[in-house]
């Protein structure tokens, strides 16, 4: 298994994971207006929960840049891959083409001579 192929794998299991969090919470949250439940924080509660969630917001953010990043670089190593594949099946019929006119004008020229 490549390394970029871990690190796809590791950024969409914290995805996943960020998403089960974030589900979690919103559920908690509905549940608390079902129950008509109110939560009383401090004002360096809040301070720190909001910036916990700066922070793993923009750390997902990050993560999922990297991770664009990435796959557009391995989408431009296909296609120049496919590009370099389609340049030597040219060539490969460029040189079966050239060898096989070679082969008529020897076949052509060689019958001549024999007759």
């Amino acid at each position: 298994m490549t390394l970029q192929l871990r690190e796809i794998r590791a950024v969409n299991l914290e995805k996943e994971a960020l998403n089960i969090s974030v589900n979690a919470t919103i559920a908690q949250v509905k549940s608390m207006k079902v129950n008509h439940e109110t939560i009383v924080l401090s004002h360096e509660e809040y301070n720190e929960l909001c910036r916990k969630n700066n922070q793993g917001t923009s750390i997902a953010n990050s993560k999922i840049m990297l991770w664009d990043e990435k796959r557009h670089a391995a989408e431009l190593r296909k296609a120049n891959a496919l590009q370099k594949l389609e340049e030597l099946k040219r060539g490969k019929q460029e040189r079966e083409i050239e060898g096989n006119a070679t082969r008529m004008h020897n076949r052509r020229y060689f019958s001549g001579i024999c007759k």
